[in-house]
């Protein structure tokens, strides 16, 4: 199997690419949002949060992920958002440099292409997301 190498300095680009469209649609967003929950430290990639929604959002710059893989890294951030414990929903969001999944009418991934259509049309696309 061929390994997949990933410039990282353009994995962290793309990170605030996403974080920079999201506050250009009003929302205050942070990069590389890190925490420690019972002694071990976790990472999201970006945190978006308006007045009505708060997005947990991993990037991921990679040519290609398969859903197998996609459905890990989205239950992955489930965990860590669900051990935070916020007091108002947050959804989960998988941005991609070109994958898009839809499981069970939910978004999981969407290729940062997408992104602005899904922007525009916030308050109907955010049903589509997983809460938790």
């Amino acid at each position: 199997m061929k390994s997949q190498n990933i410039d990282i300095r353009k994995g962290l680009d793309f990170e605030e690419r996403v974080k920079d469209l999201f506050k250009e649609y009003g929302f205050k967003s942070k990069r590389n949002l890190i925490f420690k929950e019972k002694g071990r430290k976790h990472q999201i990639d970006v945190f978006a949060s308006c007045e009505k929604y708060s997005i947990a959002i991993e990037c991921k710059y990679h040519n290609y992920l398969n859903q197998q893989k996609l459905i890990e890294i989205f239950n992955n951030l489930k965990i860590k958002i669900k051990s935070l414990g916020f007091n108002k929903p947050v959804y989960l969001l998988i941005v991609t440099k070109n994958n898009n999944l839809i499981l069970n009418d939910k978004i999981i991934a969407i290729k940062y292409e997408d992104l602005v259509y899904f922007l525009n049309n916030l308050d109907i696309e955010i049903n589509k997301l997983v809460k938790v």
